[in-house]
């Protein structure tokens, strides 16, 4: 995927100002090279998927004695706790490929592919993270009624927040009324490959994860990140591509 042809940009710099005046009544500056991580994961999510779901979830940690004696200092607590929940999320995607095995259906796979960001406000004494998400289109296209009851794809998502924080009761009741996940209609993007537009428009709503503003830096622990298509195992964004992506 050519960098302009996916992006409608032609350069990372004019991605930079595109964020910079989409967001400049907030006056947000940006990490370069966190912007390029965002194109990298969802140019790797197109190269197997001609159409994406992507989404944003913000996730925060139960305010209480336990969580706060695991933040202090340079803590990995949030670091293992974030790994946790991708895990139990993938879980809960593959009891979906059983049932609809089990029933007959076509089983639509998906790879979690993803970005995130750690925040933490000056008064804030636990950080929370933002993520978004970029899956594939055919298992996935929404995150269903935030008020349903059914294990919709939102209701995963709570799910297996709460299990990574180690929340006792993980009833679908509980996970929405204790609010620890939470979620935005206008998150919500489905995406085809030919819809230049419609990337771009998620592209400037994920560059809100790579805001230099609200994020603790230089205290021994990691801001941003995303999945890699070599751990992943998966086919990776063109060398002709990460070269656009490197243009300054």
């Amino acid at each position: 995927f050519c960098f302009m042809e996916i992006t409608m940009f032609d350069n990372l710099n004019e991605y930079l100002a595109a964020a910079e005046r989409h967001y400049q009544k907030r006056g947000y500056s940006f990490e370069k090279d966190n912007l390029i991580k965002i194109i990298s994961v969802m140019s790797d999510a197109f190269a197997k998927y001609p159409r994406v779901f992507a989404f944003r979830v913000d996730l925060h940690f139960p305010d209480n004695i336990f969580t706060r004696m695991l933040s202090g200092g340079n803590s990995r607590y949030h670091g293992a706790v974030l790994k946790a929940f991708f895990a139990e999320l993938e879980k809960l995607f593959v009891l979906d490929q059983i049932r609809q095995a089990t029933n007959g259906k076509r089983v639509r796979k998906t790879t979690i592919r993803y970005v995130w960001a750690r925040e933490q406000t000056a008064e804030a004494v636990v950080p929370h993270y933002h993520l978004m998400f970029f899956l594939n289109g055919e298992a996935y296209c929404s995150l269903g009624n935030f008020k349903s009851k059914n294990m919709n794809l939102a209701n995963k998502i709570r799910v297996a927040w709460h299990r990574a924080v180690f929340e006792e009761d993980l009833s679908i009741d509980c996970c929405t009324e204790r609010g620890l996940v939470q979620f935005s209609e206008k998150g919500q993007h489905e995406v085809f490959s030919d819809d230049p537009v419609a990337i771009k428009k998620v592209l400037l709503h994920a560059a809100y994860l790579a805001k230099r503003e609200t994020k603790r830096r230089g205290v021994g622990y990691q801001c941003f990140g995303g999945t890699n298509e070599e751990h992943l195992g998966k086919v990776r964004i063109s060398h002709m591509a990460r070269e656009h992506l490197l243009v300054t």
